[in-house]
């Protein structure tokens, strides 16, 4: 996680300790998440993180 540009965290907890690190935080089961999520990244959604070039 020290290499990431941005970090997502899920929990169910809003409270929970990981969203202290987190760029984004999302609460709910990551299990109704996740698959979501993964579709909007697919459909282009960047969290606002433009690619670096290799």
């Amino acid at each position: 996680m020290k290499e990431a540009e941005k970090i997502v965290a899920i929990d169910h907890n809003p409270k929970a300790t990981k969203f202290k690190n987190a760029d984004f935080g999302i609460v709910g089961e990551y299990n109704d998440i996740l698959p979501e999520l993964i579709e909007r990244v697919k459909s282009g959604f960047t969290f606002g993180i433009t690619a670096k070039k290799a």
